[in-house]
């Protein structure tokens, strides 16, 4: 937890971020709560191939007594817990950008410009022409690790809340919701159908996190807190499916019938076919 490119206590340090021992103690107690949650269920694990997100899904494991369960990693190519992560669909790059140029050229024109006035003294020239600013001080668990210190906390939060709004409008494209998100609705679909009791842990990033939130309709226009938690659970009343969403402990959906859900959550799903006939490819 110490080295040159520490920037606090509680911050790894290593290639795209290292889970550090604290980091490692909550997901413990994440683990810990879902095995308290569902003491008759089984658990798996699927991550993005970063070292801060396998081995959260480890601890997560660790405290739900299931340390011996392997963290699956798929291929770039089958990944659905990061839009576009081979790069390899054009159509979603040329949508994404496009609408990122509407947006700053646009809508958000005023907000940008405010922005980088702020943020070139700190950064330097360009600081939004990236896809997104990576570090994000604003933590679920800060009460725990307390606040950064040294941090511009007013700059911090107009940042977030141009990422939210840039994020809400480059989303307003149907298909380009369906081409960031739509394997994984799909892929939760078909999880939240299998028989058994069963908890499925899906470790991805905030970038992803916006858009599959506009997709299953529960997106406030607000940047992901850091460590946030999506559950989506279903469950038998009196023989009828429902099903329920929550972010962070705040329920976005109550027990919904499992037919009225499945009817919005279906028009923005993909399956892999339709992802891979959609970007163009072979």
């Amino acid at each position: 937890e110490t080295g040159p490119n520490t920037y606090a206590a509680f911050v790894g340090d290593g290639p795209w971020g290292q889970l550090t021992s604290l980091g490692f103690a909550q997901c413990r107690q994440v683990g810990a709560e879902l095995r308290r949650r569902y003491p008759n269920a089984r658990i798996r694990a699927f991550s993005t191939d970063f070292p801060r997100t396998t081995q959260s899904a480890a601890a997560v494991l660790v405290g739900f007594g299931a340390s011996d369960s392997v963290v699956t990693v798929r291929s770039p190519r089958e990944q659905t817990l990061l839009p576009n992560f081979d790069g390899a669909c054009k159509r979603y790059a040329q949508l994404h950008q496009a609408r990122r140029a509407m947006a700053r050229n646009g809508k958000l024109q005023g907000d940008c410009e405010r922005l980088e006035d702020l943020l070139r003294p700190v950064i330097g020239s360009g600081p939004l022409d990236g896809p997104v600013l990576d570090f994000k001080p604003f933590c679920v668990h800060a009460g725990c690790v307390g606040r950064l210190q040294g941090i511009d906390w007013k700059l911090v939060q107009l940042t977030e809340r141009y990422l939210a709004s840039l994020e809400a409008f480059v989303y307003e494209d149907c298909e380009l919701v369906r081409l960031a998100s739509g394997r994984l609705v799909q892929e939760i679909m078909d999880i939240l159908l299998q028989p058994g009791h069963c908890v499925t842990l899906l470790l991805a990033h905030d970038n992803m996190l916006t858009a599959f939130l506009v997709a299953i309709g529960v997106f406030k226009q607000q940047w992901p807190l850091y460590a946030s938690a999506v559950i989506l659970e279903t469950a038998k009343f009196s023989d009828e499916l429902k099903v329920r969403i929550s972010m962070n402990d705040d329920v976005c959906l109550d027990w919904t019938p499992w037919s009225t859900a499945q009817e919005s959550l279906a028009a923005n799903a993909m399956t892999p076919a339709q992802y891979t006939a959609a970007c163009g490819e072979s």
